[in-house]
């Protein structure tokens, strides 16, 4: 099933939250969205951009 948002409108609201200009709430509104979803996508993308997680790789493996 599509996503209703593209992921070109999704980044660009990404942008404009970033940039901090406006609170979240704001922005949201101006974009027709809710709060907790720009925040779910602000989430997302910071995830996406970290990589994988560093914590499972410094743990040490059972039995060693």
């Amino acid at each position: 099933m599509p996503t209703a948002y593209g992921a070109e409108f999704r980044q660009d609201v990404i942008d404009v939250a970033r940039k901090g200009e406006a609170p979240l709430a704001q922005i949201a509104k101006d974009f027709g969205l809710s709060v907790t979803t720009l925040k779910r996508w602000i989430a997302i993308a910071e995830r996406k951009e970290s990589g994988p997680a560093q914590w499972r790789r410094s743990r040490p493996r059972c039995g060693s």
